[in-house]
């Protein structure tokens, strides 16, 4: 990315603040996002079926089910490893026992399903290997987060949004991916919280993308700290 001229940045930022407060709350990205999980809050009650379909489809079943997908989808990387998590812990092989044709027709119905009962971990797992690390403590390395923190996760551990929020920078995640992980774990980028809209405003422009993380996050709080808003960074 090109040297950044901060004044044209703070101005373009200003002009992005100004037009999400001055908009319809209802319309932001952030209210449409939790409201769809909101409505989609009844997958869990499917969560029976889903583990079936993942456990017992085998061969041209799976390839069925996996070829209803995009090949790099997020989609499918939660789905195949919510299939591998609850293969290793029944700890056995599996024949399938349901017709093909069945299982894509629930296939559809239960894709809410696997994409909510992914815990936190699976899912920022998936995130991490989809950013390009070649293992998971790469990552955490990067952040600065010990390993025997980083041990809380597995355990069910959420981090605070801001510690979140830092994460979402090393992943290079853009503004769909980074509010779908902020929901799985609980939170939201809210149309009226300041610190939320530039946030966004990072991600749509995708400065994620372009940027090394820690001089993004550099950015992002030398912009707050203009706004009189906290800075991300944090020590957790």
């Amino acid at each position: 990315m090109p040297a950044i001229d901060k004044e044209l940045l703070l101005e373009s930022v200003r002009v992005f603040v100004d037009s999400e407060f001055a908009g319809n709350e209802n319309e932001s990205v952030g209210y449409k996002v939790a409201s769809a999980l909101a409505v989609n809050s009844y997958a869990r009650a499917d969560s029976a079926l889903l583990h079936r379909i993942l456990l017992y489809a085998q061969g041209d079943t799976w390839s069925a089910i996996c070829g209803l997908f995009d090949a790099d989808s997020k989609e499918l990387q939660l789905l195949m490893s919510k299939r591998d998590a609850l293969q290793n812990r029944a700890g056995t092989a599996f024949i399938s026992t349901v017709d093909p044709d069945d299982v894509i027709d629930m296939v559809g119905d239960a894709l809410d399903a696997a994409l909510s009962d992914m815990t936190f971990y699976e899912t920022l797992v998936v995130f991490i290997l989809e950013s390009g690390y070649a293992k998971v403590s790469d990552f955490y390395n990067l952040m600065g987060i010990d390993h025997r923190y980083w041990h809380r996760y597995k355990k069910g551990f959420i981090p605070t949004k801001k510690r979140l929020l830092e994460m979402v920078f090393y992943l290079h995640l853009d503004e769909e991916d980074a509010e779908y992980l902020l929901n799985v774990a609980g939170y939201t980028l809210q149309c009226n919280n300041m610190t939320d809209v530039i946030v966004r405003f990072f991600l749509k422009n995708g400065y994620a993308k372009e940027m090394e993380p820690d001089q993004l996050l550099m950015l992002v709080d030398e912009v707050l700290l203009n706004f009189d808003q906290p800075p991300i960074h944090s020590e957790e």
